[in-house]
């Protein structure tokens, strides 16, 4: 079964739950890359659609959003590196669902 969910009883998400997420985000994402690229002070959002598949996988990662500045490519190559999440569920049984949710690149003035 390959269908792709959108709409599921228990979403997928990340192991440990959002404490554990924070944690990995802040350990994982380069939030120097932005800075690098000459990225000016600011807030820049990069909204991720992706798949989990039955597995726990991640793939299919599109950015819906490009703010530049390198912030797109790192956070598709972030969530790429993650760990395998916990599958949504339908009907008691693991299934492949799409999630979106948004990385936000904070630079600040040294």
């Amino acid at each position: 079964m390959n269908k792709v969910f959108t709409k599921v009883q228990e979403p997928a998400s990340f192991s440990g739950g959002q404490s554990a997420w924070q944690q990995y985000l802040n350990k994982n994402l380069n939030r120097d890359k932005p800075v690098e690229k000459g990225a000016p002070p600011g807030k820049f959002q990069v909204n991720l659609s992706f798949i989990v598949d039955q597995d726990g996988d991640i793939r299919d990662v599109v950015a819906e959003t490009n703010p530049g500045y390198f912030t797109k490519d790192e956070a598709i190559r972030f969530m790429l590196s993650n760990p395998k999440w916990i599958p949504a569920k339908q009907n008691g049984h693991n299934v492949s669902s799409r999630v979106k949710l948004s990385i936000t690149f904070s630079i600040t003035e040294e």
